[in-house]
This record gives C-alpha cells, structure tokens and sequence, in this order.
C-alpha cells in the first residue's frame, strides 16, 4: 500500500509541510518560487498531490511557517547550524501552526526530512526512506505510480 492509498481513505483533510531548501534564488520572492533545489522541488510536487496550495506551507529554519504566497528575502539559514535552544525556539512556533491545524481537524503530512519534522505528529511519508536520493527516488515512483492509476482509472480521478 503506499501513500496515496493511505491518502484515499482518510479523505483529504490534510494540512502539508514541505522543509525549505538550500538552494535559494538571491533577493526577495513568493515562496513558491524562492527554493530552486531538485529536493525542495520534488517535494512540493508531491506536496501538491496531497493537498491543494493554500493547505501546504514551507517549513523555514529563518521563517517558521510559511505559505507559498507569502514573500520573503533570501537567507542562508539551516536548523543544522542553529542552536539547541534556537532549533527548540523554532520547533515551538512551528507546533503552534501545527496545532492549529489538528484543531480544525486537519492531518499534518510532513514531505521534508527528518530534521524538520522530528518531534512533530503526522504523516510522514519519506521518514525511514533513506538518505536524501533514496527520498527523491521514493518521491518519483509515488508520482508515476499515480499517474499511471490515473490512466488506469480515469473515473476514479475525474468524478464520474
């Protein structure tokens, strides 16, 4: 069974948390369009086959939470070169977001690795996958085995 089956029986009550990237465009842009790295990419992509835009957020070492709208200046930021007690800092702001969330009755998926979402309740889908090319590796076969069930069962996808 893999994720996107899990995906259809729980309904689409889902609340998706992408974590940034390194590679950043310089200046200021909207989120979607500030990270540029292939591993941020693939995970919004499949980000967005779980949820829809305004239901997936950027989890961002400088930031917190982001939503794809919102506009940013570039950084060089990582929870990997933060403090113990900043990366505490950070996680708390972003349970807060979080709960929120699971109060309106919403089911967090966490598409990052596990430096972002350790600590955190939810989905999970790459966690236990491997390294950041075996994630990236899981990611295109979820989105091929999707779109070849799409293709197989188009009524299924497009509301008969």
């Amino acid at each position: 069974m893999g994720f996107f089956d899990v995906r259809s029986d729980c309904g689409d009550s889902f609340v998706v948390f992408v974590g940034c990237g390194k590679k950043k465009r310089s200046g200021i842009h909207q989120v979607e369009f500030l990270y540029t790295g292939t591993y941020f990419c693939s995970c919004l992509r499949l980000a967005r086959r779980i949820a829809g835009d305004d239901h997936i957020f950027v989890l961002s070492a400088k930031y917190g939470v982001l939503s794809l709208i919102d506009v940013v200046k570039s950084y060089d930021v990582s929870l990997a070169s933060m403090s113990k007690w900043e990366v505490w800092e950070w996680r708390n702001r972003v349970r807060r977001v979080i709960q929120n969330w699971t109060r309106k009755g919403y089911q967090p998926v966490f598409v990052c690795s596990s430096l972002y979402h350790r600590g955190f309740c939810g989905i999970k889908p790459l966690s236990g996958v491997g390294g950041i090319g075996k994630q990236l590796a899981f990611i295109k076969k979820e989105l091929v085995k999707e779109r070849l069930e799409m293709m197989a069962y188009p009524h299924e996808f497009l509301g008969d």
